[in-house]
């Protein structure tokens, strides 16, 4: 009798784990993507310093 309720909390309990597992994934999939955009972009500003330099000794 007290294993039945046990079992329904254990599976309430085993959803909402999956379902904040599966929220984890992505935001750990966004966490890459978003951290490999920053250093492609810190790139491309070294690239547009580059340029910058030669603006102001053109100036």
């Amino acid at each position: 009798m007290t294993d039945d309720p046990k079992q329904t909390r254990a599976v309430t309990t085993e959803m909402g784990g999956q379902k904040s597992n599966c929220d984890r994934v992505q935001n750990e999939n966004s966490r890459p993507l978003i951290s490999v955009n920053p250093p492609a972009r810190r790139g491309h500003v070294s690239v547009t310093k580059i340029p910058d330099p030669r603006i102001p000794d053109n100036i």
